[in-house]
């Protein structure tokens, strides 16, 4: 029973521990998914920035075209300069001006010539496509990671209803428990409905709030712990007498069985009457609390006929102030009425809690009972099983004994006849009389 009960424990945690280990997964996924999408958000504005300066590189480009046209012309300009120059001869420094400026004018023609390779529009479609690549790779982990997350999400659902369903069965098998319980322990009265019903009390679980404040039985708590407190020493005794009839059944090679099986009668009827008298408490309670609660109802339907008397006075027109007068009296009624059912519902609360925890004890000592009568039981198995084998050693004393007579009478006999020879052929002569003068002479 404690085993179940300790099985049916680590179901609820083992489903718990699921639950709470899928929130984790969830959020664990829609912290990713956000990362995710603010890095995508970071690698659009990357993408546009780098658009803004492809498009920037491409009217660099078209000035640098235009610059390069204009180049053109300067180089024609300057091989018509040089032409001129070759033909009519000039003087020293008019010389170095011209070749001084042809030699700047080379230079620009040649830096416009390397300006375009520069800023070739390779770089810019380089990146974009680098960033196409970057956002279609990151899309598609998204993509992967939602999968993952509607997966795991899935085998956490299947994970949570095989727990919910071994739960079910678990919580069967205990109340099955329960059933041959209360068929071993039987109860008369309405034993077996409060047994069904601290099964139902203790199946549901605890209560969602929290404990009650100030218990109104006192002394009927203080009884009940008090029982409690002499099943357990009833117990502790069985335990204790049991482990000396061990120590006498190992001293001693006989046993007596028939007084270790009345002992066990007498206290199995012990804690009998004592969990019949615990069982009868609790349906005493049992009956005050539906006292209680008809005593609820009938205080609901004084409240419901005020308030329909209440409706019916304003239909007649009533005067307001006994309006107010009946409205203040309804509310006083419902709030006592209110105080009087979490009253009810506490006490209801703490008599399912001590139905439960005697129930426990009952298991308890059951198991125990159960146990003292497998150990009983061994224990005359084997004492019949020395009785047998002292019964075998008995008849093989008796077969000895016999023998050893028979082997004294021979000898006996054997040594009579070889001191009186004349009486051993007295006995071996025959029965005529001619035969024994024979004999004689």
């Amino acid at each position: 029973m404690t085993h179940l009960t300790d099985r049916l424990a680590a179901s609820e945690a083992a489903l718990a521990s699921a639950t709470r280990q899928t929130e984790r997964t969830s959020a664990q996924h829609a912290e990713e998914v956000a990362s995710l999408r603010a890095l995508c958000t970071v690698w659009e504005g990357r993408w546009r920035q780098e658009q803004c300066l492809r498009e920037e590189a491409e009217g660099q480009l078209a000035r640098v075209v235009g610059a390069e046209g204009l180049n053109t012309h300067a180089a024609r300009r300057i091989t018509t300069v040089r032409l001129a120059s070759a033909r009519t001869p000039r003087r020293a420094h008019e010389r170095r001006e011209s070749g001084a400026s042809a030699s700047s004018e080379a230079s620009s023609y040649r830096l416009s010539r390397q300006s375009p390779a520069v800023l070739s529009p390779s770089r810019p479609e380089k990146l974009k496509t680098q960033s196409r690549a970057l956002i279609a790779q990151l899309t598609h982990d998204l993509r992967t990671s939602a999968h993952e997350h509607a997966r795991a999400l899935t085998e956490k659902d299947d994970q949570i209803a095989s727990l919910t369903a071994d739960l079910a069965v678990r919580r069967d098998e205990l109340s099955n428990l329960y059933a041959s319980l209360d068929s071993l322990l039987p109860l008369r009265g309405n034993g077996a409905v409060i047994a069904s019903t601290a099964v139902s009390a203790v199946l549901s679980g605890p209560p969602d709030t929290a404990a009650p404040g100030r218990m109104v039985h006192d002394d009927e708590t203080l009884k009940l712990e008090e029982e409690v407190r002499a099943l357990e020493e009833e117990i502790a005794r069985l335990d204790g007498s049991g482990g000396r009839g061990e120590q006498d059944n190992a001293s001693t090679l006989s046993v007596a069985p028939t007084n270790g099986s009345a002992q066990d009668g007498a206290e199995e009827g012990l804690a009998e009457q004592q969990a019949r008298n615990v069982i009868k408490e609790l349906e005493r309670q049992l009956v005050v609390t539906e006292m209680r609660l008809r005593e609820v109802e009938n205080e609901r339907s004084q409240l419901r006929r005020l308030l329909e008397d209440h409706a019916a006075g304003l239909a007649r027109n009533v005067p307001a102030t006994e309006l107010a007068e009946r409205v203040q009296r309804a509310e006083a009624e419902r709030d006592r009425l209110a105080a009087l059912l979490a009253t009810s519902e506490e006490e209801s609360q703490s008599l399912q809690a001590q139905l439960a925890a005697t129930h426990q004890s009952l298991d308890t000592l059951s198991a125990r009972v159960r146990r003292k009568l497998v150990e009983q039981k061994t224990r005359l198995e084997e004492a019949q099983q020395q009785i047998a084998r002292l019964s075998d050693e008995l008849r093989r004393s008796e077969r000895e004994r016999q023998y050893l007579d028979d082997w004294i009478r021979r000898n006996s006999r054997k040594e009579r006849s070889r001191h009186h020879p004349e009486r051993r052929a007295a006995e071996n002569s025959p029965e005529d009389g001619s035969g024994g003068a024979i004999s004689v002479d």
